[in-house]
């Protein structure tokens, strides 16, 4: 019978080229990209807040 790290360490070793292949094969369009959040003012009791929604 195979041993728990018999099992784990290649599962684990195909999961981060897996992983690593993904992130490589991200289309360049939707790295990095920016996102512009509305900002806004909540006033609670006698506190202001600024806040990015």
């Amino acid at each position: 019978m195979a041993s728990r790290a018999q099992v784990l360490i290649p599962i684990a070793i195909a999961a981060v080229i897996i992983g690593v292949v993904g992130v490589l094969t991200i289309p360049a369009d939707s790295k990095l990209a920016e996102t512009k959040f509305a900002k806004g003012i909540v006033k609670l009791d006698d506190t202001t807040l600024n806040v990015q929604v």
